[in-house]
């Protein structure tokens, strides 16, 4: 594995003075999500917390790159020892579990609604030549 892009974050702060205890944090093989209240900004934040190798800083990289309402900005990137930790704003559901409780037959015209958003953001990812 090649060194960190240059401008990934590194900031003076360790993730334990930035992020205080996280409420929750689920698990999956590659990856880890918690919902933390963030110590500097007094928000309630999103923390994913992954290896740090290339597809994660990757994965900074290509966020950076992307400005859209329909796409969740980064806040920081923090690296500690092996992991990455990328902070976001905190969202009340994901997409699936949306798909889920509305469904197309549901209320059509919201599930429309969140369609034509999906395609925005994937619009934007073309743009920025990060989906081919």
């Amino acid at each position: 594995m090649g060194p960190p892009s240059p401008d990934l974050l590194h900031t003076p702060q360790t993730l334990a003075e930035k992020l205080r205890e996280p409420k929750r944090w689920q698990y999956s093989s590659y990856q880890d999500c918690a919902t933390v209240q963030d110590a500097v900004a007094n928000e309630t934040v999103a923390v994913k917390r992954t290896l740090l190798d290339q597809q994660a800083i990757h994965e900074v990289d290509m966020l950076r790159l992307l400005e859209h309402p329909n796409i969740l900005p980064l806040h920081e990137a923090i690296i500690e020892t092996d992991h990455l930790f990328m902070v976001m704003p905190l969202c009340d559901e994901d997409l699936n579990a949306f798909l889920r409780r509305e469904g197309p037959r549901s209320q059509p015209s919201r599930f429309f609604w969140v369609m034509r958003q999906l395609a925005a953001a994937l619009t934007e990812c073309h743009r920025q030549r990060i989906l081919g």
